[in-house]
């Protein structure tokens, strides 16, 4: 993935020198958009909101750049993919949070050996439970991606346990905007 994203930015210099720059109207009417979005391209993808993918949507072109920093540029579709991403889990974080009690009950807890061999994992799972995932290390994503069966429950909290595959889909966003690799 950091391959893409250096090959990406050494397009941008190319492509902005052309000036095919979206149009920020939209963007900028939405409170802290712009500047979310350039944290983004910094792996920070907490601050997006969903009128701010809302706002990314709505340019028009798919082609165009984002000027986010003085000479640098950032295809349109970069942030529209984030996005997708992003909302995908800002979405699914309630309705599996309203499941978690009655799948919890069922005990179907998922071994959790491989992840508490990697120091600071279990932690860092706590607070990507919350939308933070600035902890989530590659190891912690191996040793999530390791747990067998896939249906099973990570018990997080007394009383609260969450689907393994929802922290296999938030690394996998992730994954697209921080470049690392779960493998």
């Amino acid at each position: 993935m950091f391959m893409v994203l250096a090959l990406v930015s050494a397009l941008v210099f190319l492509q902005s020198q052309a000036g095919n720059y979206c149009p920020l109207e939209n963007i900028n009417s939405i409170p802290g958009c712009f500047d979310a979005l350039k944290l983004a391209t910094g792996k920070d993808i907490s601050k997006l909101t969903r009128a701010c993918c809302r706002a990314v949507f709505s340019v028009s072109s798919d082609t165009c750049y984002l000027l986010l920093f003085p000479g640098k540029a950032y295809p349109i579709k970069i942030f529209r993919d984030i996005c997708l991403n992003q909302t995908n889990v800002i979405f699914m974080v309630p309705i599996v949070s309203a499941l978690v009690f009655l799948q919890s009950e069922a005990g179907n807890y998922c071994p959790t050996e491989n992840i508490n061999s990697i120091p600071g994992c279990f932690d860092a799972l706590k607070l990507a439970s919350g939308k933070d995932y600035r902890r989530l290390t590659r190891d912690c994503c191996r040793a999530v991606f390791s747990v067998i069966p896939d249906t099973c429950f990570l018990l997080l909290f007394p009383g609260k346990a969450y689907p393994i595959k929802m922290f296999r889909n938030i690394r996998l966003n992730v994954n697209y905007v921080s470049a690392a690799s779960p493998f």
